[in-house]
């Protein structure tokens, strides 16, 4: 909690993942995501203390939706500084041999009307 606390901006990332497939799927969006802001890289796995909501991370059953998030600490850009954010995490994967399932992520934010 210190980090964020001596960080003078925070952000919030907040999910919402559904498995729309038929079959057990794993997807790691806090330990495997990156946010990247300008030139910063913001890696989530270190504020995976920092999540709330349903644990996002690890078997995602058919059908089942899982809402939660991280709050993450902005240390080299300041809000006037960026429009937008990119959140990045590896494909889902099946539970027996680990082969992909899907696409990486990659999604951009527009935060450019931030407050």
């Amino acid at each position: 909690m210190a980090e964020l606390a001596r960080s003078d901006v925070v952000g919030e990332l907040v999910f919402k993942i559904t498995n729309n497939s038929d079959t057990n799927v794993v997807l790691c969006p806090i330990n495997d995501g990156t946010v990247q802001i300008g030139p910063e890289m913001i890696e989530l796995c270190e504020f995976a203390w920092a999540t709330f909501g349903h644990d996002l991370d690890g078997d995602l059953f058919p059908g089942v939706t899982k809402i939660g998030g991280v709050y993450f600490a902005i240390k080299g850009s300041a809000p006037a500084e960026f429009t937008e954010i990119v959140y990045r995490t590896d494909a889902p994967h099946d539970d027996d041999s680990y082969r992909a399932v899907g696409p990486d992520f990659a999604i951009v934010l527009d935060v450019s009307e931030h407050a």
